[in-house]
């Protein structure tokens, strides 16, 4: 099992979440939903474990370009070394496998 965690900056986080067409959230209640998050679906687990991290600080198409880089190498190369870590087009994306 790989585990992939896709995270983004909280300032990001604010920005994308404020202006959802619905229910856009206030930087206040984006920090309550985090922490709920947390603390009740134990969502934090899975990111600290994750094998691979990406910064969603990009649109769509850097994410998906990130995913499929990430993908390539975990099909590629499924027994990469501890601490293996590769530098994406524009994001760093990293593996701790």
């Amino acid at each position: 099992m790989v585990v992939l965690s896709v995270h983004a900056p909280k300032t990001l986080r604010y920005q994308r979440l404020g202006q959802r067409e619905v229910r856009p959230l206030t930087p206040r209640e984006v920090d309550q939903r985090d922490f709920s998050e947390i603390k009740n679906i134990e969502k934090a687990g899975p990111i600290a474990v994750a094998d691979y991290h990406i910064i969603n600080d990009g649109d769509f198409q850097d994410l998906y370009k990130n995913i499929d880089t990430i993908m390539k190498q975990i099909l590629e190369f499924p027994n990469l070394p501890p601490n293996f870590s590769h530098k994406g087009p524009q994001r760093q994306m990293t593996g701790d496998r």
